[in-house]
C-alpha cells in the first residue's frame, strides 16, 4: 500500500461501509440501507522508486491515521474505561474481571458508607469476601461517576432495581458508550426484558446482555463460561475479546430475546424444582422444572427467541448449574417455599435478593398476555401469593391429565 501511494502520488482515502452486515440471514439475502462514509484523504510525497524501507514506513503510518478517524467513520470506540453499577457479588466480580482485562474500572456503590468501607478495606467482605480489589478498581458512589468518559457501562443490579438505577444514570450515559446488562429476570411493572428496558432509556451506542451459569466467586477464582448476547456483530467481537482477556470463556449469540427469557426460565424452573422437591420429592421436582421451563420456552418462541438458545448454556446449562449449586439463592428460596414459608419472609431468611420471587409473577402475566397455556407457572405464582399450599400445587401436575385409557380387550 505504501509503495503504491508513493509511486502514484494518489491520496489514500479511508472508506467505511456499514449496514451490509444485516443483509444476510443464513443463505437469504435481502435489501438493506447501507451507509458509505469517506474519511480525510492521506497524502504522501511522490517517489518514482521508493525503497522498501520507505514504503514500509508509509504503510505503517496509514493505519494510525485511520484510527484517529475510526469513530467518525462509524467504528466502535475502543474499550478502555468501565463503570460497574451495583456493588453486590456479581458487580464486584465483574469489576475485578474487567480490571484484570486491562480496563480502568469505577465500581459504583449505592451509598457513601458502602463506598468508604470497600475503599478502605479493598474488599467486599459482605458479598465477595476474600477477593481483593486492586488499585485499577476505583470505588465510588454512583452519583460521583463521570459517565462522559466511560466506554463501557455495566449494570449489575437486580431487575427490580433497574428502574431506579436507570432513573439515576440513564440520561448520563453518552452516545459513544456501550451498556452491558447483567440483570436476570424481568423488569417490573410491565415485565420488560432487562436489555430492552435499558435500550429504551439510554442513548447508548449499543446494548448487550451477559448471562449463563457464572457464579461470582467461581468466575473470579477459576473462570466461568458465560453467554454474551447482542445484535451488534462488531460489539460482539469486541466484548468477546475483552471477556476472554478477563479469563472467561464466551458463547455469543444475536438471540437477545431467547437469552434473556432463558435466564427467566432458569430462575423460575429452579425455584419450582426446589419447592416441589421439598414438598414431594425429586421425581416431582424434575416434573415441575421441566414443565415451567417448557412453558417459558413457548413464550420465547412467540416473541422471536430460538429453541437452540434454551437448549444451550443460557437455558439448560444455567438451570443445571443453579439446581446443583449449594449456595444458589433460587434453590434455597424454593426449598423454603416448599416447606410452607410465606414468600415475603424468604428474602430475609436467604439474606440476598432472590430473582425468581419477582420474576414468576411477571412471567405469569406475560404468559397470559401471549395466550400460552402455562398451568404449572400459574400455579407456582398462586403458591408464592399464598393462595395455595405446596401440596395442592404439586397435585395439579402430578395427577395424570385426562381419564386413563381403557385396556384393550383380549
Amino acid at each position: 500500500m505504501g509503495r503504491l501511494a508513493l509511486e502514484s502520488g494518489a491520496p489514500v482515502v479511508p472508506v467505511a461501509v456499514t449496514g451490509t452486515e444485516h443483509a444476510r440471514r443464513g443463505w437469504i439475502f435481502r435489501p438493506v440501507r447501507v451507509k458509505v462514509r469517506c474519511g480525510r484523504p492521506l497524502t504522501f510525497p511522490r517517489a518514482e522508486k521508493p525503497s522498501p524501507a520507505l514504503a514500509d514506513a508509509v504503510t505503517t503510518r496509514i493505519w494510525p491515521c485511520i484510527q484517529l478517524q475510526w469513530e467518525w467513520l462509524g467504528g466502535l470506540p475502543p474499550l478502555r474505561t468501565a463503570a460497574v453499577i451495583g456493588a453486590g457479588s456479581m458487580g464486584t466480580a465483574l469489576a475485578v474481571l474487567l480490571e484484570r482485562a486491562g480496563l480502568e474500572v469505577q465500581l459504583g456503590c449505592r451509598t457513601a458508607a458502602q463506598a468508604r468501607s470497600l475503599a478502605a478495606h479493598r474488599e467486599n467482605s459482605k458479598h465477595l469476601g476474600g477477593v481483593a480489589l486492586l488499585d485499577g478498581v476505583r470505588v465510588t458512589t454512583v452519583s460521583e461517576i463521570e459517565f462522559a468518559g466511560v466506554d463501557l457501562v455495566v449494570l449489575a443490579v437486580p431487575c427490580d432495581a433497574l428502574p431506579a438505577a436507570l432513573g439515576q444514570v440513564g440520561v448520563l450515559v453518552g452516545e459513544r458508550s456501550t451498556v452491558l446488562v447483567a440483570s436476570k429476570g424481568l423488569v417490573p411493572p410491565l415485565g420488560t426484558t432487562p436489555a430492552a428496558f435499558v435500550a429504551e432509556r439510554t442513548r447508548a451506542r449499543a446494548v448487550a446482555y451477559l448471562g449463563g451459569p457464572a457464579h461470582a466467586r467461581e468466575a473470579v477464582n477459576a473462570g466461568a463460561t458465560v453467554v454474551l448476547a447482542t445484535r451488534d456483530a462488531d460489539l460482539r467481537r469486541d466484548l468477546e475479546a475483552l471477556l476472554a482477556d478477563a479469563g472467561l470463556c464466551v458463547e455469543s449469540t444475536d438471540d437477545m430475546t431467547g437469552a434473556e427469557l432463558a435466564a427467566c426460565a432458569k430462575n423460575a424452573a429452579a425455584l419450582a424444582a426446589a419447592a416441589a422437591g421439598a414438598a414431594a420429592g425429586p421425581n416431582v421436582a424434575g416434573a415441575a422444572a421441566g414443565r415451567v421451563f417448557a412453558e417459558v420456552h413457548e413464550l420465547a418462541l412467540r416473541e422471536g427467541g430460538r429453541s437452540e438458545t434454551f437448549a444451550g448454556l443460557a437455558g439448560a446449562g444455567d438451570l443445571v448449574a443453579t439446581a446443583i449449586a449449594q449456595g444458589s439463592r433460587n434453590r434455597r428460596a424454593g426449598e423454603l417455599v416448599g416447606q410452607g414459608v410465606p414468600s415475603d419472609r424468604v428474602p430475609g431468611l436467604v439474606g440476598q435478593t432472590v430473582e425468581a420471587l419477582a420474576t414468576v409473577p411477571l412471567l405469569d402475566a406475560a404468559l397470559r398476555d401471549e395466550g400460552v397455556d402455562a398451568p404449572v407457572t400459574a400455579g407456582l405464582c398462586t403458591l408464592l401469593e399464598g393462595r395455595t399450599t405446596p401440596e395442592e400445587w404439586v397435585e395439579t401436575f402430578r395427577t395424570p391429565q385426562g381419564a386413563p385409557r381403557s385396556r384393550r380387550a383380549a
